[in-house]
């Protein structure tokens, strides 16, 4: 599609978001100025790097940077720190994470940015995430400083006149995802000639691919509402069991999957379906990507 946007500014480029947003922008003409932290970008995950600008420094380096382009029009916040394990709960880390927040819209002005949008988190509801009206109840620390970032950085937002939107990203999967995450186990299990082992599989859930998802992401920044808050899922929901029984079949492999062989983990939410009739109506995004066709590009970025 063609961007309004001419130049973005995108933290934390390295995961698989960043760098499928990366490519996505820069292959339609919008050129990229990636913050990284030292040492970890790698220019040939990037399919344009011509048209980024890389500079590297941590989340705390944002208020002293100063050799900083000025005629960006968007920022888009994806560093973080501690978003897995015992870190998740680690007060002082995710308090960081909050100032870092305020200190990329400091930073976002400096550069000449119109739009901020942050990358919150299904986190934020905690087991609200079950209910239609979507309490806002986090119960670990990364939830609670997700949910803090985003009504401070709405505030700050407000005073230092940026339009700002948050996007609370619920199950994005695609290849390159973290080997812990699901499709991944899933599908590499079954490539070893393996069963997975899961639960039951009885939660109510809902997949979106990469691509998609940063097709909308791309979307907010070029158009959102300012203010709003945007949940970010493919709105197709079913149980997991119902999503993930057919993948042996699609890849061909004459395996079943144990479902059952696992115990729930303990607070495990049993409903998490993404509402985005409002990220539709304000972006005019669409998910494009089934999942059996997403669960065929894993297997083969795999193989």
């Amino acid at each position: 599609m063609a961007y309004h946007l001419k130049k973005v500014v995108i933290s934390g480029a390295t995961g698989t978001i960043g760098v499928a947003l990366t490519n996505l922008f820069t292959s339609e003409g919008v050129d990229c100025v990636l913050l990284n932290m030292p040492g970890i970008t790698n220019p040939k995950a990037y399919s344009h790097p011509e048209r980024i600008t890389f500079i590297d420094c941590l989340l705390t380096d944002y208020s002293s940077l100063m050799q900083i382009p000025t005629d960006c029009d968007a920022f888009i916040h994806l560093s973080w720190a501690g978003t897995f394990g015992p870190n998740r709960d680690d007060t002082t880390l995710q308090v960081q994470n909050i100032k870092g927040v305020m200190d990329a819209l400091d930073l976002a002005k400096r550069m000449g940015c119109k739009a901020f949008v942050g990358a919150g988190s299904q986190a934020e509801y905690g087991k609200g995430v079950e209910s239609e009206d979507r309490p806002l109840m986090p119960v670990t620390g990364y939830g609670m400083a997700k949910l803090a970032a985003g009504q401070l950085g709405k505030l700050k937002a407000s005073q230092i006149g940026i339009r700002f939107n948050w996007i609370r990203i619920f199950s994005v999967y695609g290849p390159f995802s973290g080997a812990g995450s699901l499709t991944q186990y899933i599908v590499s299990t079954l490539l070893k000639g393996e069963s997975p082992k899961l639960t039951k599989c009885e939660q109510i859930w809902d997949f979106l691919y990469t691509e998609d998802a940063v097709r909308a992401i791309a979307a907010v920044a070029d158009k959102g509402l300012d203010g709003k808050t945007y949940e970010l899922g493919s709105g197709v929901t079913g149980t997991i069991r119902s999503f993930v029984e057919p993948i042996p079949q699609w890849l061909g492999i004459n395996l079943p999957i144990e479902f059952g062989a696992l115990e729930y983990p303990p607070n495990q939410i049993m409903k998490m379906c993404a509402h985005v009739d409002e990220l539709k109506k304000d972006t005019g995004w669409a998910p494009t990507v089934s999942f059996e066709e997403g669960i065929r590009k894993v297997a083969a970025s795999l193989k």
